[in-house]
């Protein structure tokens, strides 16, 4: 299932156009020669912007606001780096670009928990002044403002693709996974395939155990079809029981095995919160580019005329197999 976007996952785009933006006008409203912008992940502290730094990122053992103190909300003021025993080996002062003075604003998110800083430092050493300390925290308010509205529109466009049952793509994802998958093929041959699938004796289910037994058989059904694919797949949901996947780099010999993985995974027994255990089958229809398929809704086509065969199949041996005449 998707993760919600993390702030390290801002597009490269947002990154040069306006966090490299905000590390040019710390620079020039302090009159100093580095900035930069610090996002900080498990490990490290990243420089998704910056000036005058010779660096991407450091380990945050090794980050200068982290070997000062331990990272408060409060902005961090240090005049002279030589003075203090923690960083005056660091190499970023005994190095080019040779730094001497250091002020960094933390940047928090909504609960208060700080996710990277903003940072200005000069290669002399100097007091930064209050009205200069201002100034930067307010660059770092707007900063923080920027940061939220992109991460919103990432989660607003996540959701636009997402299935909010399962977690899976939705229809649209799907099209936009086949779209991409087809203009690759087209220019450079290479086979991929779409999987279209129906769950068999799902209704079964709905009518004997009710609806939110269904939901947990559709929810585990996508879980155990993520598990069968490879990263990059495209694995999504259209309605009810109905699923979709764009296999990349796979020919139809490919398709066949993961239908095999995918018909075993889905038989396994399901077992419900209720403590009940419940069974479903699923029909496969495969189909795979070639120079002969002229289009996307001509691939979607045959693979669904393959899905109505082994519906059609599916649907004789369900029936015996749970003695309906």
């Amino acid at each position: 299932m998707q993760a919600p976007p993390r702030l390290t996952d801002i597009p490269p785009a947002v990154a040069a156009a306006e966090l490299d933006a905000v590390a040019r006008l710390a620079a020039a409203a302090m009159g100093a020669p580095a900035a930069a912008v610090g996002l900080l992940d498990a490990a490290h502290l990243r420089f998704v912007a910056s000036v005058g730094l010779p660096v991407d990122s450091l380990p945050r053992d090794d980050a200068l606001c982290d070997r000062l103190a331990p990272l408060t909300p409060e902005p961090r003021h240090t005049h002279d780096l030589l003075q203090w025993p923690a960083v005056r080996a660091h190499p970023l002062v005994t190095s080019p670009p040779g730094l001497r003075s250091h002020l960094s604003v933390p940047l928090l998110d909504d609960s208060g928990g700080i996710r990277g800083v903003l940072a200005v430092m000069d290669t002399q050493a100097r007091a930064f002044q209050p009205e200069e300390q201002v100034r930067l925290q307010d660059l770092a308010t707007l900063l923080q403002c920027a940061l939220r509205c992109h991460e919103q529109a990432t989660q607003l466009s996540q959701l636009a693709l997402t299935d909010a049952l399962t977690g899976l793509g939705n229809r649209v994802h799907f099209d936009r996974s086949l779209e991409g998958e087809l203009a690759h093929a087209m220019r450079t041959g290479e086979p991929f395939s779409v999987l279209l699938l129906d769950l068999d004796g799902f209704k079964q289910v709905n009518d004997g155990f009710g609806h939110a037994a269904g939901d947990e058989v559709l929810r585990e059904v996508a879980r155990r079809l993520v598990l069968q694919v490879r990263t990059g797949d495209a694995v999504c949901r259209f309605d009810s029981d109905t699923f979709g996947i764009v296999m990349r780099h796979g020919a139809l010999e490919s398709a066949e095995v993961l239908s095999q993985r995918i018909r075993r995974a889905v038989a396994a027994p399901i077992a419900l919160s209720g403590g009940d255990e419940v069974g479903v089958g699923v029909s496969i229809g495969a189909a795979a580019y070639d120079d002969s398929v002229p289009s996307g809704k001509a691939l979607l086509d045959t693979a669904e005329e393959a899905l109505r065969q082994s519906k059609r199949h599916n649907e004789h041996r369900w029936k015996v197999f749970m003695g309906v005449r």
